[in-house]
């Protein structure tokens, strides 16, 4: 590593967002970030900018103090709005409402948020362009990067690894490639609406090929000390459950549950402290039976 790049991460590492975003670009005033019940315009109040290795990542952190050896709860948004029409791709993919981080704000344990490379403000860096939201919005560059982060909060602690919708299909993909190694320990993936079948989910709905993406359906079987818990909702139309349901085996018995009332955005918060709770309690009972989480739900 050159001493130039040694300066480089050691800057910008961790930067509080403000700082960062002053030094690369001046925050327009225009289109903000509406987070219901409120992000900032473009900033997230506590956040902070992480190098992975090939992007930034804006991220927010929480420890309730109460047991470091806990598993560590790393929160992963979807794809966003990568194009304001059928046609046309947006200038900055971050979501108007950030679904999974309003669950990352109920969770009094120690979890992790990891925005997406180039979202929440950060999409006119050099490293953004627009296939990072759209035909890469899966690649292997960005699972390495989002992991790099993962890691170096988790310190070598166990991880869950949580997604909704693309960022289910992350967190599968960061699982894949983690549990092929010894450290760090991944101890569940939950996905929720994930997209684990990119190709057909494509296809459905008459999008373009993601190619320059991977699939977490061609990476299955994932290692088998890795529990997983994946959650559908009975009304989406956007990640329709039996795209997940066609995957039933190559994923472990009982890992798929239905939640009948839940559409792709709501109604994940409502008892996700009490889903939390439950979590928790399988993972350190080994329950055999995963899909007994979801009856909070």
């Amino acid at each position: 590593m050159t001493a130039h790049l040694r300066l480089y991460t050691s800057v910008f590492t961790c930067i509080p967002v403000f700082l960062l975003l002053t030094t690369f670009f001046v925050v327009s005033a225009c289109s903000p970030i509406i987070d219901k019940p409120g992000l900032e315009p473009r900033l997230i109040a506590g956040s902070v900018i992480e190098l992975g290795t090939a992007f930034h990542h804006v991220v927010l952190s929480k420890s309730s103090g109460k047991n470091a050896l806990q598993p560590l709860r790393i929160y992963i948004e979807g794809d966003g709005r990568p194009f304001i029409n059928r046609t046309s791709v947006a200038r900055d993919p971050t979501p108007l409402y950030a679904p999974v981080l309003a669950l990352w704000k109920l969770d009094a344990g120690d979890a992790v948020y990891i925005g997406r490379p180039c979202y929440l403000g950060l999409a006119r860096l050099a490293e953004c362009n627009p296939r990072v939201w759209t035909t890469a919005r899966y690649s292997g560059q960005i699972v390495e990067s989002i992991q790099s982060v993962a890691e170096r909060y988790a310190g070598g602690r166990p991880m869950v690894l949580i997604g909704h919708s693309g960022g289910g299909a992350l967190a599968m993909l960061m699982a894949d490639r983690m549990g092929k190694t010894a450290k760090p320990v991944i101890a569940a993936v939950v996905t929720l609406s994930g997209n684990l079948d990119v190709s057909g989910w494509t296809q459905l709905h008459g999008y373009t090929n993601l190619h320059q993406s991977e699939s977490p359906a061609d990476k299955l079987p994932l290692a088998g000390h890795i529990a997983q818990l994946h959650v559908l909702a009975g009304r989406d139309k956007t990640i329709p459950p039996y795209l997940t349901r066609k995957l039933a085996n190559h994923l472990p018995a009982e890992s798929i549950c239905e939640v009948p009332s839940y559409d792709h955005s709501c109604c994940w918060n409502h008892r996700w402290v009490k889903f939390l709770s439950a979590l928790e309690t399988y993972l350190l009972s080994g329950d055999a039976n995963p899909g007994a989480v979801c009856t909070v739900f």
